[in-house]
C-alpha cells in the first residue's frame, strides 16, 4: 500500500463530491450491489453505511466485488499495461466468467 486511506467520512466526502484527488488511491465498495467504483463515478451515491473503501482494485475483488460497468475502475490498469487489456478483453467477450 502506497496510500494510507484516510477515515470513512473523509472518503465518502471524497465520493460524493467526485473528488479527482482520489481518483485511482481509493476505490468504494457498494455492499447492496456488489459493485466497486472510483470515488469520480457518476453513478448515484450510496448511503455511507452501505460503502466500504479499499485502497486497490485487488482488495476490491478479492472482498467479492465486482467492477462498475459505468466508470470501469479497471481501465486505467488495463491502458498501463498490454497483458492485463487483454485478459479484461477476453472476460468481457465472456461474460459467464465474470
Amino acid at each position: 500500500m502506497l496510500f494510507d486511506l484516510p477515515d470513512h467520512a473523509t472518503l465518502y466526502r471524497a465520493l460524493l463530491e467526485r473528488d479527482s484527488r482520489y481518483d485511482g488511491q481509493a476505490f468504494v465498495c457498494v455492499t447492496t450491489t456488489g459493485i466497486f467504483c472510483r470515488l469520480t463515478c457518476p453513478a448515484r451515491k450510496p448511503l455511507a453505511e452501505n460503502c466500504a473503501f479499499h485502497d486497490t482494485i485487488g482488495a476490491c475483488l478479492e472482498a467479492g466485488f465486482r467492477p462498475c460497468k459505468r466508470c470501469h475502475p479497471m481501465q486505467a490498469a488495463a491502458m498501463s499495461e498490454p497483458v492485463i487489456a487483454t485478459l479484461l478483453d477476453a472476460l468481457e467477450a465472456d461474460p459467464a466468467r465474470n
